[in-house]
């Protein structure tokens, strides 16, 4: 019976092992994305960012204009915006995310201009049914800051 037991108890550790060898991974290869995008910006556009995000958007803030791009995130293709909202405000931020630009922010309805705004507090994260939202525990939920 122990030795039964202790079986049963390897695949879990062993599959513990790897589902954290892959966050592990998926923490590297955001830090990495980030830190190359945040390179990239101007010292304007960064100390946008920098206030936006010591802030957590409590204070108005400017929108963070960059070319509108794709950039690698692991083996999948994600926005600026994305990057940041997930690295910034909601670090469980699937791939599958909607994400609306709130009124104030120059992206709003502005679906196909050359800039975007990255501005983690100037977007909402838009849950639907059958979406689970961690912090509400499921349902619609429209999470938005009210700062601005």
């Amino acid at each position: 019976l122990r030795s039964c037991s202790a079986t049963l108890e390897k695949p879990s550790g062993h599959r513990e092992r790897r589902a954290g060898w892959r966050q592990t991974r998926r923490e590297e290869d955001l830090a990495s994305t980030a830190h190359a995008f945040l390179k990239r910006l101007k010292d304007r556009s960064l100390d946008a960012l920098v206030k936006a995000v010591e802030t957590k958007g409590g204070v108005p803030g400017e929108c963070v204009a960059v070319p509108r791009t794709e950039l690698r995130l692991g083996g999948h293709h994600v926005s600026p915006q994305y990057l940041l909202c997930r690295l910034f405000r909601w670090s469980d931020l699937p791939l599958s995310a909607r994400l609306k630009a709130l009124c104030h922010c120059q992206s709003f309805g502005s679906g196909d201009g050359a800039k975007v705004c990255c501005n983690p507090y100037h977007y909402s994260r838009l849950c639907g049914p059958g979406e689970e939202d961690t912090k509400t525990g499921g349902g619609i939920h429209l999470d938005f800051h009210l700062g601005h």
